[in-house]
């Protein structure tokens, strides 16, 4: 018999959750049992089989058999973009969540999101998140609960108080008018989100961990590709260009800021060069190329006065593009790393 819930609470909002499907046999269960079993009741469930080869279509109708809020989507594969894109354009929901389909979710965690927005002005709420690492190793990422207007949330956006990942958020709907997920490239959240913060008013952060990120050899994130670097450096570029052409006063006022943002992305392409394939490293020096000269054209040789130290070194690198600066800048990089051991440097951005 069907689960019915609707009915119950037509008063409460209606929350779409979107979730592109892609071989994930060994997860996806997991996933949406975390999903139909939270405390929060009223939700429309898109499951987007984007193609999938194994069990992970059939395992998904069989939850929507048992659940009516579930509505299974088959397509060709094309790409976690395509999927949310495709859901997106038929859900109904007066709220927006996304989760993917190898992570798992907290009973609570749609209840307590929906309680941020306690203010009418409130946009986008978001909560903590715990990295795994093959269920072994758990990293915990969460910030103190806060409430940003819309100039705090761009900065905290650049600082990556507010991170780019779209999972641990809760959108209003009309956020995402006339936005769509770039196709056919990774990183697209980093593209979008800085199109959805610029139209909030309010975003509220609260300080609890609510969403379970698994990390595992075959997902997006394991994937180590020159496409995965190019992707990254554009989509930095990409924020950088939008904030200057539609956010100009913010952009005139944290310029640093944003620069040391670019191309702190901008040095994880140089760290990464030695993982290239060989008959990807000509394409990889051509967008190194590319890189180099808006180092050239944006920073001087030792970079901004006032960034760290760090990033001020790194900057005499990140205007070169010879095989030795290459290799010199990745020894140096593996000796920070191992004197410091435990520092995330993209969290430096934070304190500056």
């Amino acid at each position: 018999m069907k689960n019915n819930l609707n009915e119950s609470v037509s008063s409460t909002p209606l929350i779409s959750i979107i979730v592109p499907v892609y071989n994930v046999e060994n997860y996806i269960a997991k996933c949406i049992e975390s999903i139909i079993g939270q405390t929060y009741k009223n939700l429309e469930i898109f499951l987007v089989d984007d193609g999938s080869t194994d069990e992970s279509g059939r395992i998904c109708d069989e939850y929507a058999a048992k659940d009516d809020r579930i509505h299974v989507i088959h397509k060709e594969n094309g790409g976690q973009s395509s999927a949310r894109n495709l859901a997106l354009s038929k859900a109904k929901g007066d709220l927006f969540g996304f989760v993917d389909s190898d992570d798992w979710i907290e009973p609570d965690m749609y209840e307590k999101l929906m309680a941020g927005f306690e203010l009418p002005d409130v946009d986008i709420v978001m909560c903590g998140y715990y990295i795994e690492e093959y269920s072994e190793k758990k990293i915990l990422r969460k910030n103190p609960e806060k409430i940003y207007s819309n100039r705090e949330a761009l900065e905290a956006l650049v600082r990556i108080k507010i991170c780019s990942n779209l999972w641990n958020k809760l959108y209003k709907r009309e956020l995402f008018d006339g936005i769509a997920f770039p196709e056919g490239r990774f990183y697209e959240d980093t593209v979008v989100m800085h199109r959805l913060i610029a139209r909030v008013r309010l975003v509220k952060v609260l300080d609890v961990c609510m969403y379970h990120h698994i990390l595992r050899d075959r997902s997006t994130c394991h994937t180590v590709s020159a496409k995965m670097f190019f992707d990254y450096t554009d989509a930095a570029l990409d924020r950088y260009d939008f904030l200057k052409e539609n956010q100009a006063a913010f952009f005139e006022e944290e310029k640093s800021l944003i620069l040391l943002s670019t191309l702190q992305r901008f040095s994880i392409f140089w760290r990464n060069w030695y993982k290239m394939k060989k008959d990807e490293k000509k394409r990889y020096a051509k967008e190194v190329r590319r890189l180099r000269d808006f180092a050239r054209k944006n920073v001087g040789p030792f970079g901004i006065k006032g960034w760290p130290l760090f990033m001020r070194f790194s900057s005499l690198f990140l205007r070169n593009d010879s095989r030795f600066s290459f290799a010199l800048y990745y020894g140096l990089n593996r000796l920070y790393d191992i004197v410091r051991p435990n520092v995330n440097r993209a969290t430096l951005l934070k304190n500056i």
